[in-house]
């Protein structure tokens, strides 16, 4: 195993209450594409893995190795560092960064903290992550989306 590959098994992909399975598809063959492996779903709406690879061909070894949680504390509850994603601007005072910003912290906190995995937290399609879920986290990142 390289040194970046240990790097990046030390990262989890968080997605709390996806509304649609075709959007754990996508972050699955991007995981893969990127060299991620672990996937962590917080009460996915729906969860059909056979659908699912069906989607994003080749992703069978990232979709059975994924892990089912009931709530958003319990999934984070080992990571020593998360990362929560937003595309909202919020107002209360969080250590917010961007995406090139946060990437090189996220990489060399895998590479230094073996204390737990680093996770990186997204929310539903619809609503994203309320406050409370940020306040979950470390460090925020707001993502330039179209605001429509």
């Amino acid at each position: 195993m390289t040194d970046a590959t240990a790097r990046l098994d030390r990262i989890v992909v968080v997605l709390w209450e996806t509304q649609d399975l075709v959007n754990i598809a996508a972050t699955v063959r991007a995981m893969k594409n990127f060299g991620l492996t672990r996937l962590r779903l917080v009460s996915p709406a729906e969860w059909d893995p056979w659908r699912i690879e069906g989607i994003a061909h080749d992703t069978e070894d990232v979709v059975q190795a994924a892990e089912i949680f009931d709530d958003l504390r319990t999934a984070l509850a080992d990571c020593s560092f998360v990362v929560a994603m937003t595309a909202r601007g919020r107002r209360a005072k969080r250590a917010v960064g961007r995406p090139r910003e946060i990437a090189g912290e996220i990489i060399a906190r895998a590479a230094e903290d073996s204390s737990g995995p680093i996770a990186i937290l997204f929310g539903r399609e619809d609503i994203g992550l309320p406050n409370w879920a940020l306040d979950l986290a470390h460090r925020s990142v707001t993502i330039p989306t179209n605001p429509d």
